[in-house]
């Protein structure tokens, strides 16, 4: 699944991760929680040291190693730790407490503990979110919305709001009180006839499987919300699929998908619709029909040309139409006024209508990799814009200076620097590659690529606990970005913190990344072997290596 259900949970407030170090805030933050530490006030050390994290991302080690010490000393003394504000991972000696990521990468803004042998959340200043109760086990929020948790020997979803899915993951533990289903993962062919019984099912997710055809028995399904299948081998969906009206997400990218039926166009409650990854050549101007969608993501399909009438999609706040072969964008452009987010890169589009001017609420604007020389003379009026991204268009300086001087507040892309990093990699310029990447961090902090490729290169230069920030904002930036998993787990590794790096190894054995066809811990493996080619060594990779090797194929 991904972002659409953090949508419904704005009460979050966003705190971004800065990279910035400066060093005399940081000192001063530091010597005012040592002495607070004195003082034995444990809560404002624990706030006085999450301040010098803000102020110096560096130095996220010697913080960890000065809220760890205040941890120890307030459970020597038998404080209680139930309300020790927290925002970075750290483990104890002892696992009495766990935290599991900190918030500057969360973008659900709790954090996971486990105290006195149950887990619940807190948030932000530390304060327990009761409407997430406590639990026997859980999870964090990585799972896009939904964590996992068990309580009374049942295992439930768990969505932010407090809201529970009792849950199974193979069709032979459903029960009549069951309402979510996992069955990816199982290298199935078709979705299990008894599955269709279950008509109390809400959520039902059977991705990464071998699945031809959604068959007309999904329509005995007239409860579910939440329809996820995608890395499949899906060609033909169900006539009977609006028979599902109360579906609001469906996901079916990375399947081969040619064209959406007539019912799909039918589901009035429908929110957010992924057929990325496809190979849809049309779409029907029934699409008008789906008057309630926020979210549409028909990127690296084979789309021509798009209907007048999916402009008529008022509610439509993030379309992505990248990577097809779309050669023109209508003025009706001007007819999605909530739209906050258009993805048309890869496109054969030479054109910007004047009207795009008229979007009033965009912030993202990506037309890269397009025939595009000039943007409309008005362009200074997309006031709200914040990130465009011309990549490989054929603009020249002059036209280049116009832009940047009619969007004094917008950060503005026209090169691409993953090819220079990559050539420096090869060369094996690290220090030189994870720089610019780093810079590039800077130049814009909100997309998840940039942070997925610095989580790679600082493993490169011995920069492991930046590495492991750089991997956890990509997955709070995109909880798709999966494979972004193997740097992260290198990154504990190399910091010395195996017994995290394991929970990581066994909890992807036998699986694969999404939109990768190996087995993880090939993947893992190759990484490492890629770390060693570079001179990096650590006497853990000796034990992954055992491991991930005696994994079953």
């Amino acid at each position: 699944m991904r972002k659409y259900l953090l949508l419904l949970y704005f009460f979050f407030i966003n705190i971004p991760l800065v990279l910035a170090c400066n060093l005399s805030n940081y000192n001063q933050n530091i010597k005012e929680g040592n002495d607070f530490l004195q003082k034995q006030e444990y809560v404002k050390a624990i706030l006085s040291f999450k301040k010098a994290y803000h102020e110096c991302y560096y130095k996220a080690h010697e913080i960890d190693a000065a809220v760890l010490k205040t941890l120890k000393r307030a459970e020597l003394e038998g404080k209680d730790l139930k309300e020790i504000y927290i925002s970075f991972k750290t483990v104890t000696p002892k696992e009495k407490m766990f935290y599991t990521f900190d918030f500057e990468s969360n973008e659900y803004k709790c954090a996971l503990v486990k105290y006195n042998k149950k887990y619940h959340f807190i948030d932000t200043i530390g304060r327990k979110i009761s409407k997430l109760q406590e639990w026997e086990k859980a999870s964090d929020f990585y799972r896009d919305g939904f964590t996992e948790v068990i309580k009374d020997n049942n295992t439930y979803l768990l969505d932010t709001l407090g809201k529970l899915y009792l849950y199974a993951k193979k069709e032979g533990n459903l029960t009549p009180e069951t309402i979510a289903l996992d069955i990816a993962f199982w290298e199935s062919t078709n979705i299990p006839e008894e599955v269709f019984d279950n008509k109390q099912l809400e959520i039902l997710d059977f991705s990464d499987n071998k699945i031809e055809t959604i068959t007309d028995d999904i329509a005995k399904l007239e409860n579910l919300k939440v329809l996820i299948g995608y890395t499949n081998k899906i060609s033909k969906i169900s006539d009977k699929l609006d028979n599902l009206q109360q579906l609001e997400v469906i996901e079916l990218s990375e399947n081969n998908i040619k064209y959406l039926p007539q019912s799909f166009f039918k589901l009035k409650k429908l929110k957010y619709a992924y057929f990325d990854k496809n190979n849809i050549k049309e779409v029907s101007k029934d699409i008008k029909n789906l008057d309630n969608i926020i979210e549409l993501d028909l990127s690296e399909n084979k789309i021509i040309d798009i209907p007048i009438e999916l402009y008529q999609l008022k509610k439509m706040e993030d379309l992505n139409l990248s990577s097809n072969k779309i050669k023109e964008l209508s003025p009706d452009i001007e007819h999605l006024k909530d739209l906050l987010s258009l993805d048309l890169h890869d496109n054969q589009i030479d054109i910007v209508p004047d009207n795009i001017t008229k979007l009033k609420k965009i912030i993202f604007l990506d037309l890269s990799y397009n025939k595009i020389k000039f943007l409309p003379n008005i362009i200074a009026d997309m006031k709200t814009l914040r990130k465009l991204y011309l990549i490989d268009n054929p603009i020249n300086n002059e036209e280049k200076d116009r832009i940047r001087k009619a969007l004094p507040n917008c950060l503005i892309s026209f090169e691409n620097k993953n090819t220079e990093i990559s050539e420096l990699a090869k060369n094996k310029k690290f220090v030189e590659a994870y720089n610019l990447s780093l810079s590039m961090t800077k130049d814009d902090s909100t997309d998840y690529h940039r942070w997925f490729d610095l989580s790679w290169r600082a493993l490169f230069v011995n920069k492991p606990e930046i590495a492991i920030q750089a991997a956890n904002k990509s997955l709070s930036l995109n909880h798709r970005s999966e494979k972004v998993i193997t740097n992260l787990v290198l990154g504990y590794l190399l910091s010395n913190q195996w017994y995290i790096a394991k929970s990581i190894y066994d909890d992807w054995k036998g699986k694969k990344f999404k939109g990768d066809e190996r087995l993880s811990k090939d993947v893992f493996l190759k990484d490492i072997e890629d770390l060693e080619k570079a001179g990096i060594k650590h006497q853990d990779f000796i034990k992954a290596k055992q491991l991930l090797l005696l994994s079953p194929r």
